[in-house]
C-alpha cells in the first residue's frame, strides 16, 4: 500500500476512528474481541467504502429519521468496521508508525490481539477458571477504556 495512503487513513482514524476491546459473556464462559471501528454520519458513504477497499472489513448504514414529522426524511450514518484477527491485527500494524492521538490503543491493540490469537489461533471461548487469560484480558480492556476518555478528555 502507498504511504499516503496510510498516512491519510492514519489521520481519518485519528480523528473518527475507535479502537475497543469488548467482552461477550455467556453463562459459564466469556470472550473478549478487539475491534476497529470508524463513523462517518453523511449521506455519502465513500470514505467508508475507501476504508473497506484498503483494509477489508465492513460497511453498515444506519437510517435516522431526521424530523418525525416528516417520514421521508433520513440522516445516514455510515460505519466502516473490523475486527480483531489477522485483519484487525494487520490494520493496526500498518497505521502505527503513522498515528499521533491513539497511539497508545493501536499499541494496546496489536498487544492484546497477539496474545489472543496465540490461544489456539483466534479468539475462542475461554473457561472461566483460565484466571490468568482472564486477569490479562480484564486489565487491557480496563486500560483501553481509561485511554479513550482520558482521549475525550484532552482533546
Amino acid at each position: 500500500m502507498k504511504k499516503e495512503d496510510l498516512v491519510y487513513a492514519a489521520g481519518f482514524f485519528d480523528g473518527e476512528g475507535c479502537v475497543s476491546i469488548g467482552i461477550s459473556r455467556y453463562e459459564n464462559h466469556f470472550r473478549y474481541y478487539l475491534e476497529m471501528r470508524i463513523g462517518q454520519a453523511a449521506r455519502d458513504r465513500e470514505i467508508c467504502s475507501w476504508f473497506k477497499s484498503k483494509f477489508g472489513g465492513i460497511v453498515v448504514v444506519n437510517e435516522t429519521k431526521l424530523n418525525k414529522k416528516l417520514k421521508n426524511e433520513f440522516e445516514y450514518d455510515w460505519r466502516w468496521g473490523c475486527g480483531g484477527g489477522q485483519i484487525g491485527l494487520l490494520f493496526l500494524k500498518q497505521l502505527y508508525p503513522y498515528l499521533k492521538l491513539k497511539k497508545e490503543q493501536a499499541n494496546l491493540g496489536i498487544e492484546f490481539q497477539e496474545i489472543l490469537s496465540s490461544y489456539r489461533g483466534r479468539p475462542r471461548l475461554l473457561e472461566f477458571e483460565k484466571i490468568e487469560k482472564y486477569s490479562y484480558y480484564e486489565a487491557a480492556k480496563q486500560e483501553m477504556h481509561y485511554l479513550n476518555r482520558v482521549f475525550k478528555r484532552k482533546y
